[in-house]
């Protein structure tokens, strides 16, 4: 007998956070590396700047998202390389050409953990941490945010055994910070309904299944922007 149709995908959602900016802005979304490398290079030419990276697979294949802003500094993209190489790569960007990572994006390559990283020029106190499990996060983001460190980005992703687990990027600033974790939908709009009416900004969201639940997690900081999740 003939097999039925497999039924289609369901299409890809998309998770995004707004904020006003006098900035212009600019959005590269699902391009494989050697096309999203080349319009970044566009960018960067007419004067827009990396500000935050991600990648997925879909239908077999790697491809990448980017958001740009307007800027002077210069910027880097490192992708394809793993733990060891990378930090190596991070100490020589921020020790010798004055680079800040200001977004990670930790994946996997068959056996194989990579990173890839967004940075830009900066003079400001820096660092980055791989590896957290949720728990160990929210301790580092509340140990570094003592020290004047600010999580700017972070990335949550599956290790062995099926574990979430963190990547984040820190950068000097000031002000109210946090991280949410753990969040279902429900309590991420409630929290967040609450937080912006105090002021607080919303400047980044990740969302993951963890078994049956879809969460939320959320960098929030008091940069005094009105923000919107879309």
């Amino acid at each position: 007998a003939a097999k039925a149709p497999a039924k289609p995908a369901a299409p890809r959602q998309y998770l995004a956070v707004f904020q006003q900016s006098p900035q212009g802005e600019a959005v590269l979304v699902g391009l494989p590396w050697d096309q999203f490398k080349a319009r970044a290079d566009q960018l960067d030419a007419k004067g827009s700047r990396i500000v935050a990276l991600d990648s997925y697979v879909e239908g077999g294949k790697r491809l990448w998202n980017g958001i740009f802003r307007t800027g002077k500094e210069k910027q880097e993209l490192v992708v394809g390389v793993d733990f060891d190489a990378f930090t190596k790569k991070y100490k020589d960007l921020v020790t010798n050409k004055h680079m800040r990572l200001v977004d990670v994006v930790v994946y996997d390559e068959g056996p194989k953990f990579l990173l890839g990283g967004a940075f830009r020029e900066g003079y400001d106190n820096c660092d980055f941490w791989v590896g957290q499990d949720r728990q160990q996060m929210e301790g580092k983001v509340s140990e570094l945010g003592g020290q004047g460190l600010r999580l700017t980005h972070m990335d949550v992703y599956r290790t062995t055994g099926n574990k979430i687990n963190y990547a984040g990027a820190f950068r000097a600033g000031s002000g109210s910070y946090g991280l949410w974790t753990g969040l279902d939908r429900d309590a991420f709009l409630a929290k967040w309904k609450k937080g912006s009416d105090s002021g607080t900004q919303l400047n980044e969201v990740k969302t993951y299944a963890e078994g049956k639940k879809r969460l939320y997690d959320a960098v929030i900081g008091g940069g005094g922007f009105k923000t919107e999740v879309d």
